[in-house]
């Protein structure tokens, strides 16, 4: 998995915090995933199709626990506190 918070931590720490195992990569997932769905909404593309887009990419999930991550308030405020990019308030 490439560093998703690259903005707070460069790629060499996170690899060693990924070797060591003291990385929550459940958490890290839920992030990217987040951070997908925003990327593709301020694209334009409409929410159902978004999350479609983001099932092909992880086919283990399953549809609603990909609504509980992009809309969970928790997940939100961690992607706000590593986002780099403005985040689009709707």
């Amino acid at each position: 998995m490439p560093n998703p918070i690259n903005s707070l931590i460069p790629d060499t720490l996170y690899a060693q915090l990924d070797t060591l195992g003291l990385l929550n990569k459940k958490i890290l997932r839920d992030l990217e995933i987040r951070v997908q769905y925003d990327r593709l909404r301020n694209c334009g593309i409409a929410a159902s199709d978004a999350i479609s887009e983001i099932l092909e990419a992880y086919p283990y999930l399953q549809h609603d626990t990909v609504r509980k991550i992009i809309y969970s308030p928790r997940l939100s405020r961690i992607r706000n506190a590593f986002s780099s990019e403005p985040v689009a308030v709707n």
